[in-house]
């Protein structure tokens, strides 16, 4: 298994409407996720959309993390953090 590479922002994946599953039976959609997940975290990322990695799937892989939130709303901080797609496009955010 290789990780995946991010798109990045011009890319026609990122702009176009992403196809829906509606086989979750199919042994490649399993595939997909499971590279997407290693993708996801190469980039620290919390969450990856199958289209950042140029799959038009309407597809998603989160970790959340649930023990965390009390404790984000206690400590919460600003800060500027990106998007893999967008280099050098920092938004503010509360973590």
């Amino acid at each position: 298994m290789s990780i995946l590479d991010i798109v990045k922002v011009g890319k026609e994946v990122l702009r176009e409407r992403t196809k829906e599953v509606t086989d979750f039976k199919d042994p490649s959609l399993q595939r997909i996720i499971d590279d997407m997940i290693p993708a996801m975290y190469e980039h620290d990322g919390i969450g990856l959309a199958a289209n950042q990695v140029d799959i038009s799937l309407r597809i998603a892989v989160l970790v959340p993390d649930p023990h965390k939130v009390e404790e984000y709303k206690k400590t919460a901080t600003l800060y500027y953090q990106g998007q893999p797609s967008f280099d050098e496009i920092l938004g503010r955010i509360l973590k």
